[in-house]
């Protein structure tokens, strides 16, 4: 009698099989897919974010920015937005708990960085408890889940969204709001701890909200003055939690730029001809230095895809906001891209190795070629490494 051809069933069949049974809303099976990413405006801040200068942030992710007040958070939320509408037609919700930009002068204010406001691509929420945060972004990403499924919905007619939450720090529990204008308003009782702790939860629901889909979530957080005679300038706010669920975290602090130190050529010559038409009285009002926007030091906090506890130095013209060059030629330093073999003189190499000399204030003109240059070197030490003989052999 001949012998039953046997039917072997791998094991990784066998527990495919019976993952396949598991039908949850937020039980996937593999990796994402997810290859849609955002700049920041801003070259060296790209690099730091993701390894690259053409990118920064990605879609199914949840960032926080952390800063004192006035270093650019909000700023740096709605440039992204703006830039994700234009780059992918991204759908901006943004979601005002500080209620900052609540009237006609916000609306201006975020038009004026770049968001475009038209109800098809922009949706203005004002609120102000985490439980109305959370059920505003549970709800749009559970639809969008669902429009995603549906078989009569083409997915390529459903755009990616962006989630801008500004702010956390502002965001009160429901005893809060309780205790601020509810049934027991006028009471004074301390916090316990409970803020941090849901403003935690939030953001850990949020992360899962968004995982696997073209959302992302742009949070705004506060910070205090350090208080201990070491470590940071200052500690950010709203508990651990924050950092450890949040997909990337980004440190904002600010200090005077001048306009002796600003680099932007146009803004340089705008302000040579405002002094040129002052008086003598009018300069010594002016005092010897005018402020001319700010100094921003971005530190990563937290990336999944790159190196944390790196920094740059960007300069925000209040003329001009940020310059997409700003802290790229340090950083390019920094990386051993550029080297300094005299004073005054900079140099690098191209592809064909050849030493090319430049002033800083020609910068601008190899920028670009620079970048590329970096990029294609960033491969060569694992390159080296991979062909390393193997001390088994």
């Amino acid at each position: 009698m001949a012998k039953k051809p046997s039917r072997k069933v791998s094991f990784a069949q066998r527990m495919g099989k019976t993952l396949a049974t598991i039908n949850t809303p937020t039980f996937k099976r593999g990796f994402s897919t997810i290859n849609l990413w955002v700049s920041s405006s801003n070259f060296a801040m790209n690099r730091l974010w993701s390894g690259s200068f053409k990118k920064a942030l990605l879609f199914g992710r949840n960032y926080v920015f952390y800063g004192e007040s006035g270093s650019g958070k909000s700023l740096m939320c709605a440039i992204i937005a703006g830039d994700a509408q234009r780059e992918h037609g991204a759908y901006v919700v943004w979601l005002d708990i500080e209620h900052a930009t609540d009237d006609d002068i916000g609306k201006k204010w975020l038009e004026r960085a770049g968001i475009d406001t038209d109800p098809e691509k922009f949706e203005y929420i004002s609120c102000s408890t985490l439980e109305e945060i959370k059920t505003a972004l549970a709800k749009i990403a559970l639809e969008y889940q669902a429009m995603m499924e549906d078989d009569d919905i083409n997915n390529e007619d459903i755009p990616p969204i962006i989630f801008v939450v500004d702010s956390w720090a502002a965001a009160l529990t429901s005893s809060q709001w309780e205790k601020a204008g509810g049934k027991e308003a006028g009471k004074v009782v301390g916090d316990m701890g409970q803020k941090a702790k849901q403003t935690g939860d939030v953001i850990n629901a949020v992360t899962h909200l968004c995982a696997g889909k073209p959302i992302m979530v742009l949070g705004v957080q506060h910070i205090m003055d350090n208080q201990d005679g070491y470590g940071r300038k200052h500690k950010t706010t709203g508990g651990n939690k924050m950092i450890y669920y949040a997909s990337g975290c980004l440190m904002l602090t600010k200090s005077e730029l001048d306009d002796e130190e600003v680099e932007n050529p146009d803004v340089i010559e705008h302000y040579k001809t405002l002094s040129a038409g002052m008086s003598k009285e009018a300069r010594k009002v002016m005092g010897k230095r005018r402020f001319v926007g700010i100094n921003a030091t971005m530190e990563i906090l937290k990336s999944r895809v790159s190196k944390p506890f790196e920094r740059v130095e960007i300069q925000i013209p209040y003329l001009t906001g940020i310059d997409p060059y700003s802290g790229l030629f340090h950083l390019l330093q920094q990386e051993g891209v550029i080297t300094s073999p005299t004073s005054g003189w900079y140099e690098y190499a191209d592809r064909d190795g050849k030493a090319i000399k430049f002033r800083k204030r020609d910068f601008l003109k190899h920028a670009d070629l620079l970048m590329e240059l970096a990029e294609e070197d960033i491969a060569k030490p694992t390159a080296e490494i991979d062909e390393l003989p193997n001390e088994t052999d």
